[in-house]
């Protein structure tokens, strides 16, 4: 089975509840209206805009409290009248929308449905912004409705989901998931694709299959 290879997660389009973001007249998408940080994700030639509250980010991740705080230059002069752009060009679009959406109390124009990788790609921001506290209500509910289909789930989604769950900690699905892999798996071409990709491998280190 093939499949780790192109793993790296496209920003997709539109919302899974039909709920139209509020976008600006600059193509700046306005979870805060009254927001003074924009945050500019993702590369030069596909790059958008988020409008969020430092306030907000800041009381959710220590890092964002870290970097909206002095002596760094990104805590200086913020203000709603005229919002500071911070530039954040390796994070994916979509993942940080869905993550500001949440921590802003905006719940109702979070996706409904997600696949597993999409679940993963908004885990490794969850991750990198230290964000596991703030948002456990919001993944503890993912879970929950990845557990109703997990005979559904294919191992490539497990795999996803097992990589999840281990950067959030989660000591109870994680053992969950990976007996679910081993008990559906007859080959070991899930493993071996799974060690195969150095991106993967590094976020779960292939010793964790007994490799």
């Amino acid at each position: 089975m093939k499949g780790f290879k192109s793993f790296r997660i496209p920003n997709s389009r539109g919302n899974s509840r039909g709920t139209s973001d509020r976008e600006s007249p600059n193509k700046i998408t306005e979870i805060s209206p009254t927001g003074d940080i924009i945050l500019a994700v993702g590369e030069d030639d596909q790059q958008k805009r988020l409008r969020v509250e430092s306030a907000v980010l800041c009381h959710s991740s220590k890092v964002f409290a870290a970097m909206f705080s002095p002596p760094w230059v990104e805590s200086e002069g913020l203000g709603s009248a005229a919002p500071k752009e911070i530039r954040l060009p390796e994070d994916s679009f979509e993942a940080m929308k869905a993550i500001c959406y949440i921590v802003h109390s905006q719940n109702s124009l979070f996706p409904v449905s997600m696949t597993a990788q999409k679940f993963l790609n908004v885990v490794l921001h969850i991750d990198k912004y230290d964000l596991g506290r703030a948002l456990r209500a919001t993944t503890e509910s993912w879970w929950r409705r990845f557990l109703n289909i997990v005979d559904g789930l294919s191992e490539v989604d497990l795999i996803h989901l097992i990589v999840a769950a281990h950067l959030l900690k989660e000591d109870t699905m994680f053992p969950k998931l990976t007996i679910c892999l081993m008990v559906r798996n007859t080959s070991t071409d899930t493993y071996t694709d799974f060690m195969e990709d150095p991106f993967l491998a590094d976020l779960l280190p292939a010793k964790l299959f007994g490799a």
